[in-house]
C-alpha cells in the first residue's frame, strides 16, 4: 500500500526512487514491485515491459485498471522467512538427534548399529516424525 502511495505525488518513478522513499531493502522492493506489476493484477505500467525488475526500471500508476470485483486480492510477495525457519527446524533437529545418540551409548556402552538407530527412533518419535532414509 505504501508503495501505490507514491504515487500520488508523482507519476513516475524508477525502482531506485521507490527503494529510497520506502527505505526497503533490494530485495523487498523487487518483490513488492514484482507483485504490482507483473503478476495478475497489472496495478502499475512498467517499462521495459518485462518480468524481471532491475534499478533502472520505471513505473506509473495503471490509470486504466479494472476489474468486475469490487474487492481484488493482491497475493503477498513471496518471502524467504519460511526457508529460514525450515533451516532452523533441521538444525534444532540435528541437535536433538545427536543428543538422543550421546544419551543412548551412554546408557548402553555396547551396541550394534541397527540396535542404536532402533532405540534413537524410539527416543525421538515423541519430538517429531522421523524420514528414514536408506
Amino acid at each position: 500500500a505504501a508503495a501505490l502511495l507514491l504515487f500520488n505525488f508523482s507519476d513516475r518513478l524508477s525502482s531506485q526512487e521507490i527503494k529510497t522513499q520506502l527505505n526497503l531493502s533490494d530485495d523487498d522492493v523487487v518483490r513488492i514491485l514484482h507483485t504490482l506489476s507483473c503478476a495478475k493484477y497489472k496495478i502499475l505500467i512498467k517499462e521495459p515491459d518485462t518480468n524481471t525488475i532491475s534499478p533502472m526500471d520505471y513505473f506509473e500508476f495503471n490509470s486504466n485498471f479494472t476489474d468486475k470485483k469490487k474487492r481484488i486480492k493482491i497475493p503477498r510477495p513471496p518471502d524467504d522467512e519460511k526457508k529460514k525457519v525450515v533451516e532452523g527446524v533441521e538444525k534444532d533437529r540435528t541437535y536433538a538427534i545427536d543428543a538422543a545418540l550421546v544419551r543412548v551409548m551412554k546408557s548402553r556402552k555396547k551396541l550394534g548399529h541397527q540396535q542404536l538407530v532402533t532405540e534413537c527412533v524410539n527416543v525421538l518419535e515423541n519430538m517429531f516424525k522421523l524420514k528414514l532414509v536408506r
